[in-house]
């Protein structure tokens, strides 16, 4: 949000201190975005589901000011605006095709628009949880968290 860089779960808890992650998302040229997303650590499709969320959540959990080795799994997004008016003139369908290219244009391996094919992961589980858009039922967290750019 205006130049500045929040990562928010849906709970409102900010989460603090994803340094690689919050300077992928300084450096893109994108202001104003709200990513529906997830953070996991980096390349979770090489493991088990079960150790991803264990190793996710010793990471996050650390005390730590820095915390290394996370990416974020961006599902869908929207203008800040938008996102504050929980409506938004583009069909989710329509808003996750051109997030690929957005994901693509920042060119980050923190920042990923997650389509592993064969992976043990399953991304095709989707519930509507909101009139503007289909959320991600994260097989890790159970939960999505969003990031305010």
């Amino acid at each position: 949000e205006n130049g500045n860089v929040r990562l928010v779960s849906r709970q409102g808890k900010s989460w603090l201190g994803m340094v690689e992650i919050e300077n992928a998302l300084k450096e893109s040229p994108y202001d104003n975005i709200v990513f529906d997303s997830e953070i996991t650590i980096l390349n979770p499709q090489n493991y088990p589901s079960k150790d991803v969320y264990k190793m996710t959540t010793k990471i996050v959990s650390t005390k730590d000011e820095e915390k290394h080795g996370l990416q974020l799994n961006c599902f869908d997004y929207m203008t800040l605006d938008e996102w504050n008016k929980q409506e938004s003139e583009y069909p989710c369908i329509e808003r996750k095709s051109q997030l690929e290219e957005i994901i693509k244009s920042i060119n980050s391996p923190y920042l990923v628009y997650p389509i592993y094919g064969t992976s043990s992961l399953c991304y095709d589980y989707y519930i509507t949880t909101s009139p503007i858009c289909q959320y991600f039922i994260s097989p890790f967290f159970g939960e999505i968290q969003k990031c305010v750019l």
